[in-house]
């Protein structure tokens, strides 16, 4: 038996759009006071702790073996400048990437329910005469394009082909028709196109409107397709690998910086004479 996959956007036990983080109509976390997937969960990782911890090593490291040339200590102001711009300007790439693709694959979901949003409505308006076919057509429709969805997340599993029977889309021929072969959803789609085909032959139905069924329909079959390869061909893991390497180095030096600026600081104050240290206390106590 299959273990559920709460993620899973089929099934019983799917988490419900509503209660999904990020997604079209989901939760998106825009609150201070959000802790899933928000940044302050993101800030008590290991990722964010080790730097903290390398940030009070590199503070009693410079404390230990500081001379008072702190100056000489830092890195140089160059290095951080280039390096500050290269950051920059790497995460506005990085995210332009990031929410572009997203914004892209978002309009082709929306194009493809509007091609089978027209497929049907087509449907309904030139073949009120034989309805049986024009169920046929929306039937097959619907079931190539759910195929397409339900193979982003991998192949057709029984739990998924018993989804299909249950919601009317195919019939127990159909599957047994459709199991051996590989190009499962397009062969629904060469069933769609012959019987459009036959249905214009027979002149019910104009060149015209079958031209335009096909048309939806290949709108449809493209664009849900395109989600599979979106899957398959995400962006690609050196991209965010060399952004994490980038960002790192960029804090890693910032650190020491700062650590040198800390440390100098409170050796400095440390020296101060006692008027001056109360002088300090005031201005830091903000009264």
């Amino acid at each position: 038996m299959e273990k559920p996959d709460i993620d899973s956007a089929w099934g019983p036990e799917a988490r419900p759009t509503s209660e999904r983080v990020g997604v079209p109509g989901g939760q998106q976390n825009v609150s201070i006071f959000k802790w899933h997937g928000s940044v302050w969960q993101y800030i008590t990782t290991k990722t964010v702790l080790a730097h903290f911890l390398l940030y009070m090593l590199e503070v009693y490291v410079y404390s230990r073996i500081n001379v008072g040339k702190y100056d000489d200590a830092k890195f140089d102001p160059q290095i951080v400048s280039a390096l500050t711009y290269i950051v920059t300007f790497s995460l506005g790439t990085y995210l332009s990437n990031i929410l572009g693709r997203y914004h892209e694959r978002f309009n082709n979901c929306c194009q493809t329910n509007g091609n089978m949003t027209l497929l049907s409505l087509i449907c309904g308006a030139e073949l009120k005469d034989n309805v049986q076919e024009a169920a046929t057509i929306l039937r097959w429709g619907n079931l190539m394009m759910h195929m397409y969805y339900m193979m982003v997340e991998g192949k057709l599993t029984d739990r998924k082909w018993a989804i299909l029977k249950e919601r009317g889309l195919v019939t127990e021929e159909e599957i047994a028709e459709l199991m051996p072969l590989k190009k499962k959803p397009s062969a629904v789609y060469v069933w769609t196109c012959r019987l459009i085909h036959e249905l214009c032959q027979k002149d019910k139905l104009s060149i015209v409107h079958a031209q335009r069924l096909e048309a939806c329909l290949s709108g449809c079959r493209g664009l849900a397709a395109k989600q599979i390869a979106y899957q398959l061909c995400p962006i690609p893991m050196p991209y965010f690998h060399l952004m994490m390497v980038i960002v790192n180095v960029y804090i890693l030096l910032m650190g020491w910086n700062s650590a040198i600026r800390l440390v100098s600081g409170v050796d400095e104050a440390l020296h101060l004479p006692d008027d001056k240290m109360l002088e300090l206390f005031w201005a830091g106590d903000g009264r």
